[in-house]
């Protein structure tokens, strides 16, 4: 249908003729804008109108799986069983699951019910269908109209919630993963009442996932904070930058004390500059808000770029009680990297790299055939360790990985090196020059990378 709109243009209105859909030209079921709601998905749209507002009538879904079941064994079982129509409001819809004795939850209390011989966990009504069958309580105190089933508690809900959070953060998932139809059938099949709390996909990455951060970082917190009332010790005040995806440069801030850490925040710099002297009133200003907190700072570790070497030598003499170092575990870093670029190692390291990146990016092709051999030799499949930019005594790993499966390597190499699939960069693997170079490389390193 179409109908006429007038907007205002430059001072006039203007009237236009504009196709709007009004809600009876709309495809059954479907809301604009917005996802359906899950509770939904347990339903059919049967496109009959229920009201002049859009809505439609729909069947239980639970109601007819079971029906379609009992056809298989009694028709007059299956004619007990009435599929009402449902108004389609979504609080209409969630008051049929209450009752619906179709549901798994409802088929779970009554196998609950004949297994322990008592009331059920999870009380719902008797179907018709079980009548007919002869099926009773097997309790004959309990009526057969019991009660509904238990609400979980605000509790039980948050629980849920936060292991959700935790589950979604321990094996590094997309927020997306918690609308995927598999995860609904996941919770439903370990507890049908959960369905309707599962978040969307902005509140788990939103207020969610802020709200049980905050938290975590509280409980980090009170942990330090006990251990410094307990000992009397004086915590470590660590800082770093960062740049984010927007260009926008960060200074986060942890507070660390007998191996323990908690965050304090990561903070916007206030201006564009990054010289000493603005990173020093940063860092003083977070300083000052963390001994109001209740922290007692006795030393501050950054690493020793020049502007971070000046904003200590400038807070030094602002605080004289506190001990202002480098991060020790940088400059080894650094180290490694100059000891690689030496140029008897240099060349050795750009090979392993090169191999080591060549077969984990090859993983339907040359990693497949490796592990194969690995299999053969060794009774057991290894992985490669890939080797980090920033973090030079990453390569250490690297190296380690190609040199405790040598052999296996090699017979690679002699297998397939007539192959047209075999690379002129896997040819480094034949050569015994190229391993001895890595295995003096890495007895090099490897001091330097466990410290």
């Amino acid at each position: 249908t179409s109908k006429p709109i007038t907007v205002r243009i430059s001072g006039r209105s203007r009237r236009l003729h504009s196709w709007i859909p009004s809600s009876s030209s709309r495809s059954p079921g479907v809301s604009m804008g917005r996802r359906p709601h899950l509770v939904r998905k347990q339903f059919e749209c049967t496109k009959e109108p229920c009201n002049d507002h859009g809505d439609f009538y729909h069947f239980c879904l639970h109601c007819i799986a079971a029906k379609k079941q009992l056809e298989k064994m009694s028709t007059e079982a299956a004619n007990s069983i009435i599929i009402k129509k449902v108004h389609g409001a979504v609080s209409a819809l969630k008051k049929h699951l209450e009752i619906c004795p179709h549901t798994p939850e409802a088929r779970m209390a009554r196998q609950s019910e004949e297994i322990l011989g008592t009331q059920s966990v999870c009380p719902r009504f008797q179907t018709q269908a079980d009548r007919s069958f002869g099926v009773q309580s097997v309790n004959p105190r309990v009526s057969v109209q019991t009660e509904h089933a238990a609400p979980l508690s605000k509790e039980d809900i948050d629980g849920f919630l936060q292991l959700l959070v935790e589950f979604q953060a321990e094996n590094c998932l997309a927020d997306s993963f918690i609308g995927k139809d598999s995860t609904v059938r996941l919770i439903e099949r370990l507890e049908p009442r959960l369905v309707e709390h599962i978040p969307s996909r902005r509140t788990l990455g939103g207020q969610l996932l802020n709200t049980h951060a905050d938290q975590l970082i509280k409980g980090e917190s009170d942990e330090v904070k006990g251990l410094q009332l307990k000992s009397g010790g004086r915590a470590n005040f660590l800082s770093d930058g960062w740049q984010d995806v927007g260009k926008r440069h960060l200074l986060g801030a942890h507070i660390g004390l007998f191996g323990s850490f908690t965050t304090l925040g990561l903070f916007p710099t206030e201006t564009q500059r990054l010289d000493g002297l603005a990173l020093a009133s940063r860092m003083e200003k977070i300083m000052e808000d963390a001994e109001e907190d209740g922290w007692e700072i006795g030393g501050v570790i950054t690493d020793d770029a020049g502007n971070c070497g000046r904003a200590r030598r400038i807070l030094a003499l602002r605080w004289p009680k506190v001990v202002f170092l480098k991060c020790f575990a940088h400059d080894l870093n650094n180290l490694v990297k100059k000891i690689l670029s030496l140029e008897c190692f240099r060349k050795v390291s750009k090979q392993a790299h090169d191999v080591v990146n060549f077969l984990n990016g090859s993983s339907e092709k040359s990693l497949p055939l490796v592990q194969q051999i690995m299999e053969e030799v060794y009774g057991s499949k290894w992985q490669f360790k890939t080797f980090c930019v920033t973090r030079w005594n990453s390569m250490q790993g690297c190296f380690a990985s190609l040199l405790r499966v040598k052999t296996a390597m090699r017979m690679f190499a002699a297998k397939y090196w007539d192959d047209r699939e075999f690379k002129p960069i896997l040819k480094v693997l034949a050569d015994e020059t190229f391993w001895k170079s890595l295995k003096d490389a890495e007895r090099v390193i490897n001091p330097l990378c466990f410290i």
